[in-house]
This record gives C-alpha cells, structure tokens and sequence, in this order.
C-alpha cells in the first residue's frame, strides 16, 4: 500500500466530520466513538464501488431492539457479531459480494470499495429507540441530511479516485449516481441507473462510470427502487453480461496509438479552453499557462516523456523549478534544451517502454502529470 493511501486515511479520521461540518465528538448509546468508516479494500487500477453511507452495528438494548451501537470495521465489511440477542452479519456485505462483485468475477481485493457518506446517519427510527433509552442523537447525523453531506464529501472521493485510478466506478443506488451527476430529482435519478458507462469527471481525474442500484433492492426483490419486479431481472439478464464486457473491454492491452488517444483526452480535461497539438504525431500538448505548454510524448524508438516546455519563458521556468519538492518514487525530474530548438526548455520527466502494453505507462504518466500541474504549472499560473 502507497504512503499516499495511508495518508489519506489518517485524514480521513483526523479530518473528515470536520471537513463536512459534523462534529468530531459524536459518541452512540453506549458511548462508543462515531468516526469516519475508511476504505480497507484499495485495490489499484482495478474498479472503485461506491455506497452511499456506512451501516453500523446494532445491539439490542432492554426491550429496544436495532438499536445502532458502534461503526462498522469498513464499508461493506463482512463481520459476525453477537447482538445481545443474537448472532448478526453485516447484511450490505453479503449482498454486495452476492449481487455484484461475484457475478462479475472480480475478486473483493482487486476493487477499491467506498461509501460517498463515510458516516452512519440515523433514520427517524433510530432516533426514536435513542428517545426512549434517554439518548441524543449527535447532532448533524441524520439521514435527511444526506444530500448536504454528500456534496461536501465529493472532494474526498476525487481524493480516492485520484489515488485508485480505477478502470470503472461502479455506484450503487440512485441518490449517489444523481449526486456524483450532478442530477436532481428522483426521476431523472432513477433514469441514471442501469446505463452504459459514461465518463464522469471526479476532480482532475475522469473515469468511465456505471450506476447500478443498490445490492440491497436486489435482494429484497424490488423494482425501480420501490416498484416491484423488474430490477433482479433486468440486474441478471441485461446489467451484469453488459458490465462484464465492459471490464473485458477495459483490460485489453493498450498500444501505443491508444496511449496517445488517451493523452490527447487527458490533456483536453485538464485545459479544455485549449486544443490539443500533435495529433497523428508522437506526441500531445496543450497550452497550460502563458508562454507554457505541457505535454506527453511517446516516441517510436520506446521514450516517453511528461514535461512542461516553453520557447519564450525558459527564465520563469528555471525559477520555478528551482524550488521543487521530491518528485514521486521512481521518478527523476530534469530540465533540458530542445536538440531542434535550442531555445525551448523542457523540464520534466521521462523513461523507456517495455513489451507491448502501454498500461502501466499510462499509470505512470497521469502520476507525473499531476505532480508537474501541481507543482510546476501552478506557480506558473499569476
């Protein structure tokens, strides 16, 4: 597991009811802490899942039954517990593994598995079992509240989407698909599930995306997430075989023609006021600040290289460049003068390709890509 990842669940922890204007000493009946559930399963380059909220453990308490009493261990976490009453399982668990992640030959390990949400919210019930055992809900952690708090955690998710770079985001369940859309309505919400994958943007990062219902309305037989009888069907027949190929689409090799079509894409999400240079070249670049350019380049004798060029600007550059911090494991950041072009400086990156597969090329270059915008283009930007 990378340093970025471990980092990102500490903030999780330390930053994240703060960060969505929760308090961060909310406590259950009982007295247990009430804290962020982080992602354990943060499989890279694989498919990213996305609830909508964590569930939590309950207990029975005096003639209350249901009553939620501490976190769950992770989103979609199998785990057994005895309740006070009886021997529970975590029920989100067994149906995500059951509806989704068997069904489409994945293995729990190659997926990054997340909640939008990444607290338990009470429902009014809850709230009236707290009621009666002379309990305060904490404040803010109610489940009407979910669309505020979603639209606050969106920058969190470009946060694991960024550090998973998932082939697929899978979301599950109507009101995560309309939030992650930007679609209100429960119609227009509804119409969001069972499509094909569309790239939707998450941060810098864009990804191919498919909403799918809730496993839970699944396994209770529902339809349109309350009219019965059409959704089980249509998730096995057409949603699942049309998922399936879409992974199968998604791990074929990448060549290097298709390397440079996704560089030209990438380029045109990261600056899209202007086009992208180079096509049917070995290369792609787009303009990032004045006088500045950024580019991506793939060269027929194996060189790849990242880097931000200029031909009028080279002493702002050096400037820039003269104050960087360590550039990402493996990497080695140099500045160079064009061999055609003496006047242009680049400063970058760049390695050799290996074998026919530009897959982990791809991973590599969209790592340097970010580290250059962050740390290069920005302060270059007035």
């Amino acid at each position: 597991m990378s340093t970025a990842i471990r980092q990102l669940r500490r903030r999780m922890l330390a930053e994240y009811t703060s960060s969505i204007g929760l308090p961060s000493d909310a406590r259950y009946h009982g007295g247990s802490r009430l804290r962020p559930v982080v992602p354990l399963d943060v499989a890279v380059g694989g498919v990213l899942i996305v609830g909508a909220y964590p569930s939590a453990r309950f207990e029975t308490v005096g003639t209350e039954r249901d009553v939620p009493v501490g976190d769950n261990l992770g989103p979609f976490e199998p785990e057994r517990y005895f309740d006070g009453d009886r021997v529970r399982v975590q029920a989100s668990a067994d149906e995500l593994q059951r509806n989704y992640i068997t069904p489409l030959g994945l293995e729990r390990n190659a997926c990054w598995v997340t909640d939008l949400v990444k607290v338990f919210l009470f429902k009014a019930g809850h709230r009236e079992k707290y009621a009666r055992l002379g309990s305060e809900v904490p404040k803010g952690y109610l489940r009407e509240h979910f669309e505020e708090l979603a639209q606050k955690s969106l920058t969190w998710l470009a946060e694991e989407v960024a550090l998973a770079k998932p082939k697929l985001v899978v979301t599950l369940g109507a009101e995560v698909a309309g939030v992650v859309r930007g679609v209100s309505g429960e119609a227009g919400r509804q119409q969001l599930l069972g499509k094909p994958p569309v790239h939707v943007v998450y941060g810098k990062s864009r990804v191919p995306t498919v909403h799918l219902v809730h496993p839970g309305i699944l396994m209770r037989g529902h339809g349109s997430e309350g009219e019965v009888g059409s959704w089980p069907e249509l998730h096995s027949k057409e949603h699942i075989p049309t998922l399936k190929a879409v992974l199968g689409r998604l791990t074929v090799p990448i060549d290097r023609k298709n390397f440079l079509a996704w560089a030209e894409e990438e380029l045109g999400i990261r600056y899209p006021g202007w086009s992208v240079s180079g096509v049917d070249r070995n290369y792609r670049c787009v303009r990032c600040a004045e006088g500045m350019y950024l580019g991506v380049d793939a060269l027929v004798d194996g060189e790849m290289r990242i880097h931000v060029f200029t031909d009028m600007s080279a002493p702002r550059l050096r400037v820039v460049c003269a104050a960087l911090p360590e550039p990402p494991p493996g990497a080695h950041f140099t500045m160079r003068q064009g061999k055609d072009a003496p006047e242009r400086l680049y400063a970058g990156f760049s390695w050799l390709h290996a074998g026919d597969d530009y897959a982990q090329d791809q991973t590599r270059a969209t790592t340097l890509l970010d580290w250059l915008v962050d740390h290069v283009v920005t302060p270059l930007v007035p």
